[in-house]
């Protein structure tokens, strides 16, 4: 059985729950090892080139609690990781995947860095929300493992064979392929490709664009296994993250609609009325108006994933990084409801527009 390192300052007693826990949904055995002068450095190289070492969970703070014997590292979880990392650029350790388990409170004190947490590590995790999410916790490690061991530089095997089909933009395919460590390349797909709208969609957006109140729809599923099946990714990750090709989405649209109708320019119950007509299933609902004028859905709010039409949306202050990436919005529910949390993250030009909507 391969394993995953657990390394963590606490004792192996206060960490039983967390071992327990991940064991039941996890396919690896859980090995604890307590931090102490870099010595875990040892046990993962050995791991990981041996191939039976499929990752390491790190808690961000390793010099807090001594060991049984009085020993304690001096040093923290991201100083660990960002040595794994460098060796793992000099090729000095294979690529394994590293992630970030700590409570709410450690992670509170470095908000301002979060951006290089998550540039050292795959994912992070709280603990103190382990006994509510360890099997979505456990879906997501495994994803992430599959996605190390199964990353090649064939282009094609790791967007699930549609690159020649759909047309994938050179910049995805460049990277995927090219020299960069495993672990960027691997991050790079995760975060820039199945985490943001582009070339690829989730539920909720897919379910935006098609008008359809995918919550309190009996055929959804249907839709979904039936006659969007072949628009489906099945690529690295696709385990846990569910996406769909847009372009592929936007042909099947042509297809049943005759392009009598352009997808953006209809409004929910039109699309939803086209969608019933050609597939024969019934039970399917338009998303309704709420507080939009527009039902002229194309977006989810990033706040309360709900469907809004982009023109009565406020762009956020995200930075893309590829041209390929959609912008992101807010919806005016979610500025009423959180103002004050989301005004600073409301893109500059806009926030004084936000603010009248706002008084309005």
């Amino acid at each position: 059985m391969n394993r995953i390192l657990l390394i963590d300052d606490e004792t192996p007693e206060n960490l039983d729950a967390v071992k327990t826990l991940l064991s039941s949904v996890l396919e690896q055995e859980i090995i604890i090892l307590h931090p102490y002068q870099f010595n875990e450095l040892d046990v993962i190289s050995e791991g990981a080139e041996k191939g039976d070492l499929d990752g390491a969970i790190i808690d961000l703070r390793l010099d807090q609690i001594v060991n049984k014997a009085g020993e304690k590292a001096n040093y923290r979880g991201i100083t660990l990781a960002n040595e794994i990392r460098s060796r793992q650029m000099s090729d000095d350790i294979k690529g394994i995947p590293l992630f970030l388990l700590t409570t709410a409170d450690k992670i509170k004190n470095y908000e301002q860095s979060i951006d290089s947490l998550i540039n050292l590590f795959d994912f992070y995790f709280k603990k103190d929300n382990l006994p509510d999410d360890h099997q979505k916790v456990a879906s997501i490690i495994q994803s992430i493992i599959h996605a190390y061991k199964n990353l090649s530089k064939e282009k094609d095997q790791c967007l699930g064979g549609e690159v020649k089909r759909i047309g994938v933009h050179s910049e995805i395919t460049d990277v995927i392929g090219g020299k960069m460590p495993k672990h960027q390349r691997v991050q790079f797909i995760l975060r820039e490709l199945i985490l943001k709208s582009g070339p690829l969609i989730s539920e909720s957006v897919l379910a935006a664009r098609l008008g359809v109140d995918f919550k309190n729809s009996d055929d959804w599923s249907n839709l979904k296994k039936t006659f969007l099946l072949e628009c489906g990714y099945s690529g690295l990750f696709s385990s846990h993250w569910n996406r769909w090709w847009s372009e592929l989405i936007q042909k099947w649209w042509d297809q049943i609609s005759e392009i009598k109708t352009p997808l953006q320019l209809a409004t929910a119950s039109e699309r939803v009325e086209i969608i019933k007509n050609s597939t024969g299933l019934d039970n399917l609902n338009p998303i309704e108006k709420g507080e939009n004028n527009s039902t002229k859905f194309w977006a989810v709010c990033k706040k309360l994933e709900i469907a809004i039409d982009p023109i009565e949306g406020f762009r956020s202050n995200q930075t893309n990084n590829y041209l390929w990436q959609e912008q992101e919005y807010y919806s005016l529910q979610a500025l009423r409801e959180f103002h004050e949390e989301l005004i600073p993250f409301i893109h500059p030009l806009e926030r004084t527009m936000a603010w009248d909507a706002l008084n309005g």
